[in-house]
């Protein structure tokens, strides 16, 4: 099967001047994504207003605009401005016009997109009675509509109160359990639903200025250990240097006398102390702008800690 989401060696360029490069990875259906930092651009290229000026980028198979306009892909943006007299079931009706042929009514579309996320009592609500948290969730029924393999969802938490969270969150679960769900949470979150989604996520992509600096799932960009195995792809010295101001050493994997550069890819062995995870590994890669390409804690360290 074709891959969902596919990226090689690819940089975007936005209309309004944002980049966004580093994008190198495949993900498939049926998982959990967060994006973590400026994923702007790649949201801006699925809408078409954003360039593809290096290496190859596509949805499956197709350019992001094509997969959209095929039903392959749904989008739910953060703000999404509808009129206040429209209850969910109307709204999501006016929408199916919108969509390729699917062979069934609108109403029963709209009924199935409301259903799989637990949200029928939304049915009959118009949007001006509706909270923050159910035009979310409304939202995400409309990037539903039409079972496509994927959707993409612009920070479901922003601005929400600690109320609201729980339901947006439990609707992004059940979207999960069939499609893939591709969450661009913003800033790196530290409590809340937002959390709870990024350490259920299987898949974590992090930017930083323009750049991805790490790729993996979040256990494994998180597991505590006392040593971890790093690929930097490039700007390995400035990574090394930040760690350094953090107390942290680091050197070559081939040999602590190797000198370590800038020139091409590098792994490296990094030394953190006990318990303080990968949180360092990723400040140190934001503020050198270092794409980390490979973190693996070493299993000797963690299988020989004492107890």
């Amino acid at each position: 099967m074709t891959a969902l989401l596919r990226a090689r060696h690819a940089r975007i360029d936005a209309d309004d001047g944002r980049r966004l490069e580093g994008l190198d990875f495949v993900i498939d259906a049926a998982w959990r994504v967060s994006l973590v930092g400026d994923f702007a651009p790649l949201w801006l290229w699925l809408l078409g207003a954003a360039r593809l000026e290096q290496g190859s980028l596509s949805l499956s198979g197709l350019e992001g605009r094509a997969a959209l306009a095929a039903g392959l892909f749904g989008m739910a943006p953060r703000t999404w401005l509808q009129p206040g007299a429209l209850n969910g079931r109307e709204l999501l009706e006016r929408s199916t016009r919108l969509l390729p042929p699917l062979g069934k009514p609108p109403r029963q579309l709209a009924r199935e997109a409301l259903s799989r996320l637990g949200a029928e009592a939304l049915t009959s609500r118009r949007l001006r009675h509706m909270n923050a948290g159910e035009r979310r969730v409304l939202a995400l029924s409309h990037a539903l509509l039409g079972e496509p393999r994927g959707i993409f969802v612009e920070e479901p938490f922003f601005g929400l109160s600690a109320a609201e969270e729980p339901y947006v969150l439990e609707a992004l679960e059940r979207a999960a359990a069939s499609t893939a769900v591709i969450v661009a949470l913003g800033p790196l979150p530290t409590a809340g639903a937002a959390r709870a989604w990024l350490e259920r996520s299987e898949r974590v992509l992090v930017a930083s200025r323009q750049t991805v600096v790490a790729d993996g799932s979040f256990s494994e960009l998180s597991a505590p250990a006392e040593r971890y195995r790093v690929v930097v792809g490039r700007r390995a010295s400035r990574f090394v240097a930040a760690l350094a101001e953090r107390g942290i050493s680091a050197h070559s994997a081939i040999s602590a006398s190797v000198p370590v550069t800038d020139e091409r890819p590098v792994e490296l062995w990094v030394s953190v102390g006990a318990e303080q995870g990968t949180r360092p590994l990723l400040e140190a890669a934001l503020q050198a702008e270092a794409p980390l390409r490979e973190v693996e804690a070493d299993p000797l360290m963690v299988l020989n800690r004492p107890p």
